[in-house]
């Protein structure tokens, strides 16, 4: 791979981003990433919040502003303390007219690591988050801290989800394994993860 341009495409002055995922639909492409906790402070809080902003059709440049798009605010997206907060690793589907944005929420080497899911009528929002609780989340003594998912189509046609989880469910780190599941949507075009 060759970088198409020397300079970042999203570069916003005294903040790092992280987790680009790109989303073409037709002729109209959109970037959706993660303004990182390390510098995104909000009322002392360390704070991870997804955005996402149009991109040119060469793919080199935006167009246009940033659109905010998610902040962790539901209760189980505070289970890694109360200073560091995440929404982080964005991924959209789009099935039956809605988009669905799954995303990970608490910190990467924590039990609680775990994949949320906002729904929209439109791509740019506003998402309103399908559950109380994740979609994909740990599994008492047997899984720790899925997190940070994507789809594919398999060469059935199947939906799948990949995500990874702690190499030690007894010790979360940043060692990790990857794991492939089935997803599907179902009768109330609700998103599934089958991973249990």
């Amino acid at each position: 791979f060759d970088d198409i341009v020397e300079t970042p495409i999203v570069n916003i002055e005294g903040k790092s981003t992280i987790d680009a995922h790109c989303y073409i639909e037709d002729d109209e492409k959109y970037l959706f990433f993660s303004m990182d906790c390390s510098t995104n402070i909000i009322n002392g809080i360390h704070t991870s919040q997804i955005y996402a902003v149009k991109l040119a059709s060469d793919f080199k440049s935006t167009v246009g502003d940033y659109v905010f798009i998610s902040t962790p605010d539901a209760k189980y997206e505070e289970l890694s303390g109360p200073h560091w907060r995440w929404n982080e690793g964005p991924f959209i589907l789009k099935n039956n007219g809605k988009y669905f944005m799954t995303y990970s929420s608490n910190c990467y080497n924590s039990l609680y690591y775990c994949v949320g899911c906002s729904v929209s009528d439109n791509i740019l929002g506003p998402y309103k988050k399908q559950e109380e609780k994740p979609i994909l989340e740990y599994i008492e003594n047997e899984i720790s801290g899925p997190g940070h998912n994507a789809f594919f189509i398999d060469k059935d046609s199947k939906l799948k989800c990949v995500f990874h989880i702690h190499d030690d469910y007894n010790a979360p780190s940043g060692n990790r394994t990857a794991c492939i599941c089935d997803a599907y949507f179902d009768s109330d075009n609700k998103l599934v993860i089958d991973y249990k």
